[in-house]
């Protein structure tokens, strides 16, 4: 399986392509600024495939809360799920964006 697949250059200079994502079992887009290596993009992509198990029970747990506040607002009851791991199969993930460590963010 190849880590980063249809790499190309955007209209503005940045890379971007496909990377796979080993907890969804699926390439998702991704694009990073024009001052990043693709090999800062593999380190980044490594990292994401290898998430410590607190880490993803903390995002599906974010996302329940997500998920439930926004049902509060519309009216509807919330899910309740037996698991922090069942809400997965309801996450569509669609892209990773990669910022150049040399970037500073304001």
């Amino acid at each position: 399986m190849d880590l980063l697949i249809d790499v190309d250059t955007g209209f503005f200079g940045e890379a971007e392509g496909k990377v796979w994502f080993n907890q969804f079992q699926q390439y998702i887009q991704f694009s990073v600024d024009d001052s990043a290596e693709l090999d800062y993009v593999k380190t980044c992509v490594e990292c994401l495939n290898n998430l410590p198990e607190h880490t993803i029970k903390s995002l599906c747990e974010a996302s329940i809360r997500y998920c439930n506040d926004f049902f509060s607002k519309v009216g509807k009851a919330s899910k309740v799920f037996n698991s922090y791991k069942y809400v997965l199969p309801l996450i569509s993930p669609s892209i990773l964006i990669t910022i150049s460590p040399q970037t500073r963010l304001l």
